[in-house]
């Protein structure tokens, strides 16, 4: 069952992350080519580095 609750600011650190798996793959992306918006084939392995978790955990304390 998935219970949905309200964090609290203290609850709002690094450690939040500790399961959560941020990977995905991605094979197709938006691209600006001469003033045009088009999708390509740019095929990549995207995750969060710890800068990143730290960043999104500065945005939910704000």
């Amino acid at each position: 069952m998935i219970i949905y609750r309200e964090l609290h600011e203290k609850e709002v650190e690094l450690d939040l992350f500790t399961d959560f798996d941020r990977t995905q793959a991605v094979t197709e992306c938006w691209r600006k080519t001469e003033g045009k918006w088009e999708i390509r084939s740019v095929p990549f392995i995207d995750n969060w580095t710890e800068a990143e978790y730290r960043e999104v955990v500065r945005y939910l304390k704000n």
